[in-house]
């Protein structure tokens, strides 16, 4: 038995359906449906590179000295929080830049595509340099009151044996630590 607006409800959601289908097609042709994040192979895991808005925005990624996808980009010279991590440390900086409050608008994000901030467990190479380079500005700034470590956890090659969670742990462990040293 059906009536006229089970009819209806039933053409709304095959077309809802169909238009669902039609917008993933869509983002599946052309790589996502926003701004590409990575402006360069952004398949291949070493070649990341992060596309910033730059508005508004410093860049001091020279500093990273040929660290492979490496970024750096600050909302002002001396920041009050400091972001370190691989390229998922980017969505934090932008919700702290973005903010209206002055104690948390001034940010730095360092970090490297695929680069976790675990030191002494690296990912790929160049990452505890990242991480060097990230912590000696750390240390070399006084302004900086909080820093913030972030990164992807959560595959990491786990179930391949790449990184045992235990070294991963560990990882985080010596980097709190590094930052705890600082006068």
């Amino acid at each position: 038995r059906s009536n006229s607006g089970s009819k209806v409800q039933s053409i709304v959601l095959i077309f809802l359906m169909a238009l669902l289908g039609l917008l993933g097609y869509h983002a599946f042709k052309n790589d996502g449906l926003g701004p590409e994040r990575y402006t360069v192979h952004y398949n291949d895991f070493s070649k990341r590179a992060w596309g910033f808005d730059t508005q508004n925005r410093l860049s001091c990624t020279a500093m990273m000295q040929k660290v492979d996808s490496a970024f750096c980009h600050k909302t002002d010279n001396n920041p009050n929080i400091a972001i370190i991590g691989d390229s998922h440390a980017g969505h934090l900086f932008y919700g702290f830049a973005s903010s209206n409050n002055q104690n948390y608008n001034k940010v730095i994000v360092i970090g490297a595509g695929g680069c976790v901030p675990t030191l002494g467990v690296v990912a790929r190479s160049g990452c505890d340099k990242q991480l060097d380079i990230a912590i000696d500005y750390i240390k070399k700034t006084d302004s900086i009151k909080l820093v913030l470590l972030s990164g992807f956890s959560g595959d990491l090659g786990l179930k391949e044996g790449i990184i045992s969670s235990n070294k991963y742990i560990n990882g985080y462990k010596n980097t709190v630590e590094k930052l705890q040293s600082i006068d």
